[in-house]
């Protein structure tokens, strides 16, 4: 048996069973009411982030499954009710790109799944995204899926069928289940995913594995990157995008509910002392201090080598600890109208982040 199948093995029989399956649908996802109508023009938007130019994110739709550990976003909008979906989302998004085209922009990439994981939803809300894949890499422009869910095979041939222009993100927190469960509820198990890396990269569609977030003590020891790094290369997977967690209140909030004790004392404790900054979107965050970060990204890098598998750093969370950015930027592209710089806002009075503050810390 090969590291790789043990790695699976591992990941597949610790007693979980996926979204996919009827029995462990969390009541949550159960009770999404999914609407297909005729959609409203933009559904493409700009990528606010410093690694890339030029990238467009396609709005799947307002509210449904993120398959993270967040918290509901401050406007309002509600994950878990009746999310809406546009049915002819294909015909707007190739509309759009049209005109863009014809005003002369530059168009790098379309991301999907990147707010929104629809294909963690039904076959009928799946349809209209996968359309609208098609459609956009048949009119001659890249597209990158980040999905943790498990794609049907009918999904899979045809995105095998557009793989030119196709490829796919697979997330990862972690390959222990239980560990997972948490971090990714209402998602596919970590061995699932593999096998459906391994279904893609066999018909020759481009899979790369993203660990995201690395958690100091949780799951960047040793024995994490080397099981990620040997699961990653087995199935077939062209490089790895690691980046550590950084923290904004809302996350914190979702956090304090949901890990354990212990794990929230580890993160609280490795977060005390940092400053808050603000992002390209202007949300408050805290970074893990740089030596921390450092130490687990070149052990990330030493293994990934021995695996002959590439990484990227990312370069929105951990750009400033070690160059490698997960996307390219042309050169001479300038910075979109409106982009902000990353600036330093001023510390906060407790001196630390006390990202447990909206829950008493006593909870077990």
């Amino acid at each position: 048996m090969t590291l790789y199948d043990n790695v699976l093995d591992k990941c597949l029989n610790c007693g979980y069973t996926s979204i996919n399956s009827d029995e462990s649908l969390d009541r949550e996802m159960a009770e999404v009411r999914y609407t297909l109508g005729p959609g409203e023009s933009p559904v493409l938007r700009p990528v606010v982030r410093r690694c890339e130019r030029n990238g467009y994110l396609l709005d799947v739709g307002q509210g449904g499954p993120t398959g993270r550990l967040e918290e509901p976003p401050a406007d309002g909008t509600d994950l878990f009710g009746a999310v809406r979906i546009a049915s002819d989302l294909a015909q707007l998004a190739v509309r759009e790109l049209d005109q863009m085209r014809a005003a002369g922009q530059s168009i790098y990439r379309v991301h999907v799944g990147e707010v929104w994981d629809l294909f963690l939803g039904p076959p009928e809300v799946q349809a209209p995204v996968i359309e609208a894949i098609e459609a956009i890499a048949r009119a001659g422009h890249e597209v990158e899926i980040r999905t943790r869910a498990v794609l049907p095979k009918s999904a899979i041939d045809r995105l095998a069928a557009i793989k030119e222009r196709i490829r796919v993100e697979i997330p990862f927190v972690s390959m222990r289940p239980d560990i997972a469960a948490v971090w990714e509820p209402g998602t596919s198990t970590p061995g699932e995913r593999l096998r459906c890396a391994r279904n893609l990269t066999t018909l020759g569609v481009r899979v790369a594995g993203r660990v995201d977030p690395l958690l100091p003590l949780i799951n960047d020891t040793q024995v994490d990157i080397e099981e990620f790094c040997v699961a990653f290369a087995g199935t077939g997977m062209y490089r790895a995008t690691v980046s550590y967690l950084y923290m904004t209140p809302g996350r914190g909030r979702a956090m304090s509910r949901a890990l354990s004790r212990m794990h929230r004392d580890i993160l609280k404790g490795c977060f005390a002392g940092q400053p808050w900054i603000k992002d390209d979107n202007g949300v408050d965050r805290k970074t893990l201090p740089q030596d921390l970060r450092e130490r687990g990204l070149r052990r990330f890098l030493e293994v990934a080598q021995k695996n002959a598998l590439p990484v990227a750093i990312c370069g929105c969370s951990d750009g400033d600890v070690i160059s490698g950015g997960c996307h390219n930027i042309p050169q001479g592209t300038p910075r979109r109208r409106g982009e902000s710089q990353v600036s330093v806002a001023p510390e906060r009075r407790d001196g630390q982040l006390d990202f447990f503050a909206a829950t008493a810390l006593a909870r077990n």
